[in-house]
């Protein structure tokens, strides 16, 4: 019970971030346009790099090699640069696997810290985690 609330956090939590995000969009659009255009000046969009959300990894549920193959579907689909895929990996994922995934990357032969880690470095890791 207590994983749930907190995972209900979590996900209010990144609600919120989402939420405030757009608001800064939004804010930053209207001062755009509010602008007067002079002459000549040509107007550049206002381009945002916001965060798409993908469930966490759960194992009693899905097996690794599925949520990894919807994983790369999704950053397919939403464009996600491949220096950018663990961070989105790792802010979608519950805490229990991030710390796992923490734990792991500090034990390696050169430890490292999560946020410094790579897809290929993750993916490696997890299969660590299954043996």
């Amino acid at each position: 019970m207590e994983k749930l609330v907190e995972m209900i956090q979590l996900q209010l939590q990144q609600q919120r971030e989402e939420m405030q995000q757009q608001r800064e969009d939004m804010q930053a659009m209207l001062e755009l346009l509010a602008k007067p255009a002079q002459s000549g000046q040509v107007l550049q969009p206002v381009t945002t790099s916001a965060t798409p959300t993908f469930a966490p990894f759960d194992s009693p549920s899905e097996l690794w090699k599925d949520y990894w193959s919807r994983f790369l579907t999704f950053t397919g689909a939403h464009a996600v640069p491949d220096d950018r895929k663990a961070q989105v990996f790792l802010t979608n994922q519950s805490l229990t696997v991030y710390k796992l995934l923490s734990n792991l990357a500090a034990q390696e032969m050169s430890p490292k810290e999560i946020n410094d880690l790579t897809m290929e470095q993750i993916v490696a890791c997890q299969r660590m985690s299954s043996r």
